[in-house]
């Protein structure tokens, strides 16, 4: 079997895994900084106080209705009870104010308003999309990224011709426009040449290596520096964290596992994001780049390094994160990651 149709083969396997699992259980990610999207679940109003009239116990009033949730902690008003059967007034959602008691009915008084309801389990929004347009929605949340580093989605293609790397940029550069970061720059994050790869991408571009904070457009932190994240010791879930919409499977790195040792830094600070090639004895090289992302056609030599959306399974010696698959150039369909940022003093 050609090693393109071994690649297709096993990330059709690979999607189907990713299918089965929650996204709780593949991000590394400190889920208790982020607040919920929601809460919601109101209890049931208390029931209304038994009626004497003449001799006849008459019974309690009905319990209140249950409320609905409410939206970002502002619960609703209840609704009164109904004079017609007595029955109590609605409760309230998370966060309002306790429905009203009902009008005294026929048979009996309404039951008291309902009480606050309780939280229900959240569900995270990054387990559900990734923002495509504004920052999340929220200029709150503009405001509070501007310094940080982002990752976003560029899109995917159909091959691994994507205009090198002034292609790439441009792909990151709509797609920055569309999220409405407030950055000053942005280019793709991938290895094209051996020269232009993520290593080096610091000395080439102007991107802090030591701060700040790299995050999703959500607001999620993927690593506290450059140099933390591709150090490689807690990889991120691109999908999760928000980086990618759901479903992704794979990213264009063109990058191999072997490590350097950052610039100006101690002899075991060593980090990924070398651009992935070979030499021959010959001296002819042939890369995992599809010839600095320009090539669409099958080519059993030159193909196209992808990694991971979620990073599933890294371990030291295999960081799926960027190190995952090989495609064929013609098959090579991966989204591109971007990075927005302000630039490091020259």
């Amino acid at each position: 079997m050609p090693s393109h149709s071994r690649a297709l083969a096993l990330l059709a396997t690979f999607g189907a895994t990713v299918g089965l699992l929650q996204c709780t259980e593949l991000t590394k990610v400190d889920w208790s900084a982020i607040p919920p999207a929601s809460s919601g679940g109101a209890e049931s109003g208390s029931a209304g106080a038994p009626v004497v009239a003449g001799s006849q116990n008459l019974g309690a009033g009905e319990g209140g209705i249950s409320g609905e949730a409410g939206f970002a902690g502002e619960g609703g008003q209840g609704e009164g009870g109904s004079p017609e059967t007595g029955s109590g007034g609605a409760s309230g959602g998370v966060g309002g104010v306790a429905g009203g008691g009902g009008t005294a009915g026929i048979a009996g008084i309404g039951g008291t308003g309902g009480s606050a309801g309780a939280p229900a389990p959240v569900v995270h929004p990054t387990c559900a999309t990734a923002p495509t347009q504004g920052v999340a929605g929220s200029a709150n949340l503009a405001a509070a990224i501007t310094d940080a580093i982002v990752f976003f989605d560029g899109g995917a293609g159909g091959n691994g011709n994507r205009g090198g790397r002034a292609g790439l940029d441009q792909a990151c550069q709509t797609a920055k426009t569309a999220l409405n970061l407030p950055q000053q720059q942005t280019h793709a994050v991938v290895s094209v040449t051996v020269t232009d790869d993520i290593f080096h991408m610091p000395e080439n571009y102007q991107i802090p290596r030591n701060s700040p904070h790299i995050v999703s457009p959500l607001g999620i932190e993927l690593g506290a520096s450059w140099n933390a994240l591709w150090r490689g010791a807690a990889p991120p879930s691109l999908v999760c964290s928000g980086v990618m919409p759901v479903g992704t499977k794979t990213w264009l790195s063109g990058t191999k596992k072997d490590k350097l040792a950052f610039p100006n830094a101690s002899a075991d600070a060593l980090g990924y994001g070398v651009y992935d090639y070979t030499e021959d004895s010959a001296g002819v090289f042939s890369n995992n780049a599809c010839n600095g992302w320009t090539l669409d056609t099958y080519d059993p030599n030159t193909q196209a390094r992808v990694g991971s959306a979620i990073a599933d399974g890294d371990t030291v010696d295999d960081p799926r994160f960027f190190y995952y698959l090989i495609f064929s150039c013609d098959a090579a369909n991966g989204h591109v990651l971007c990075a927005a940022y302000n630039p490091a003093p020259p």
